[in-house]
């Protein structure tokens, strides 16, 4: 149950000084002499950025196992989109990614720096979000905000006072940064396990601005409608990546995020397709086994270290031999798919059908999402790729490029689609402390976690600079030393996962 879960926790917290001192002790002593073999498990953004930065450095011989045919984690791309035919009667190619599209320019600082270096040009989008009801009446529109009722642009107000009000709290327990950092992070602030509903609430928020707006709104970000539980602390950056009171600025990439991939993945020996069965800890190292080697009785595979980049269940249900505090730490992690199954799977299709027929030219050429608040309270989520993602610029609007969640029913000519099975760590006080509790566990007989739920919340930058993280600890250097806001920012991060500084 969830109590006994969150006691677990309490206790491995209560006597973590013990199991700090029992971690250290379990580290295996760095190899003189000899390469030091590592196999990354997860080839999302963590995975590869940990690979990438091994790989650079001569000592490591790095080994990358993806489960999927592809690598890219939340931001793999997809090709199957009918964009119609060029002068020679030949079919367009567009490959376009379907759930990481877009992130705040201002503060993905380690990642930016990373599309400098591998000369991935980025470019700046404009979207904005349309919300209606079960009669299809628009509730809410970032470009028209008229469509609004008096009733909820009183709620706005209040909503806007609601961030003031957590922002300065935030910056009273740590101090402001410019330009803002998503790692801003006090222990001490009591908005950490502040639900940011009861806030809204002592703010005079109707239920239906926080269940029809806000909720609909954020959803996209988090891929649940469960956010009741969300912390307060995060209502500042819920401000600054999807404000509610003026249109949402980003950036993308011009094209997609394969280059991305590609050149992370050039030194390393990557397996993909090839999910990884059984981790065990033997005396001199680790020994993996893959589910290919089970079937054709292979020997396991010997390496020196191991990081997971996967998801917390998938990674301790590898292990063959966890520690006590490996157990109760991982396997406490929770994800947003146990609680709410509206975004477990996405149609993709190019249907605009299914859009309400009044508003359908404006949505399909301005809008990124719209969201029907359905009469029992659901929410159905169309993701409109085709009005804003910069490949999709180069081609006809009649050719619309959807990606549609919570629909009970299929959409007619659906393409593919796109699961999200333990891809988004809830936001919530118990995987925060896992987060904080993670320290216990990191390098205890050489394996290292990584990724969204090794950090404070479910970020690309987060992710990769949580990859950048652990290869430092295995002796590889830090990649952009030369770069200010990328050194605030690792430090931060690192501290939080309790690791050492630069």
């Amino acid at each position: 149950s969830s109590e006994t879960e969150m006691l677990s926790l309490l206790l491995l917290f209560l006597f973590s000084p013990v199991f700090y001192v029992l971690s250290r002790l379990q580290r295996p002593s760095k190899k003189r002499g000899e390469k030091t073999r590592v196999a990354v498990v997860g080839g999302g953004i963590a995975g590869c950025g940990a690979a990438w930065a091994l790989s650079q450095d001569k000592q490591f011989e790095v080994e990358l196992f993806e489960s999927h045919q592809e690598l890219g984690g939340n931001a793999k791309t997809f090709a199957g989109w009918n964009v119609g035919t060029d002068a020679k009667g030949k079919p367009n190619e567009i490959r376009t990614g379907v759930s990481v599209v877009a992130w705040p320019g201002n503060s993905y600082h380690n990642y930016d720096r990373l599309m400098e270096l591998f000369k991935i040009k980025l470019v700046p989008v404009e979207i904005g979000f349309h919300v209606t009801d079960h009669n299809d009446k628009v509730i809410f529109d970032h470009f028209d905000p008229s469509a609004m009722s008096p009733r909820h642009k009183k709620d706005l107000e209040r909503w806007v006072r609601v961030v003031a009000f957590c922002r300065a709290i935030n910056d009273f327990f740590a101090t402001p940064t410019t330009p803002p950092s998503l790692y801003r992070m006090s222990y001490i602030n009591p908005l950490n396990v502040i639900p940011l509903r009861w806030v809204c609430a002592c703010f005079g928020i109707s239920s239906t601005f926080w269940n029809h707006i806000l909720v609909s709104v954020q959803a996209t970000s988090f891929l649940t409608t469960y956010i009741n539980n969300v912390p307060a602390v995060i209502a500042p950056l819920l401000d600054d990546i999807v404000p509610l009171d003026r249109k949402v600025q980003m950036v993308s990439w011009e094209n997609n995020s394969a280059p991305v991939f590609e050149n992370l993945c050039k030194k390393v020996k990557v397996h993909t397709a090839s999910p990884v069965q059984t981790v065990t800890y033997v005396e001199n190292g680790i020994l993996l086994k893959t589910e290919s080697d089970a079937k054709s009785g292979a020997n396991a595979r010997p390496f020196d270290r191991i990081v997971f980049a996967c998801d917390a269940i998938t990674a301790i249900r590898m292990i063959t031999n966890p520690s006590i505090a490996q157990n109760n730490i991982i396997s406490n992690v929770t994800y947003t798919d146990q609680f709410d199954k509206g975004f477990t799977q996405g149609q993709v299709h190019q249907n605009a059908d299914i859009l309400p027929a009044e508003y359908r030219k404006n949505i399909l050429q301005r809008n990124c999402n719209w969201i029907k608040v359905t009469e029992d309270g659901r929410h159905e989520v169309t993701f409109i790729l085709s009005s804003w993602i910069p490949p999709a610029r180069n081609f006809d609007r009649k050719f619309p490029l959807l990606l549609t969640y919570g629909r009970p029913e299929p959409v007619p000519g659906t393409i593919s689609y796109v699961e999200n099975v333990r891809n988004h760590p809830s936001l919530c006080f118990q995987n925060m402390l896992v987060m904080l509790l993670l320290r216990l566990v990191q390098g205890t007989y050489g394996t290292y976690f990584i990724g969204s739920y090794a950090t404070p919340a479910n970020c690309h930058d987060m992710s990769f600079l949580s990859g950048l993280i652990a290869a430092r600890e295995l002796g590889a250097p830090f990649p952009f030393p030369d770069s200010p806001l990328c050194v605030r920012d690792y430090n931060k991060l690192a501290s939080l996962m309790g690791f050492s500084k630069l």
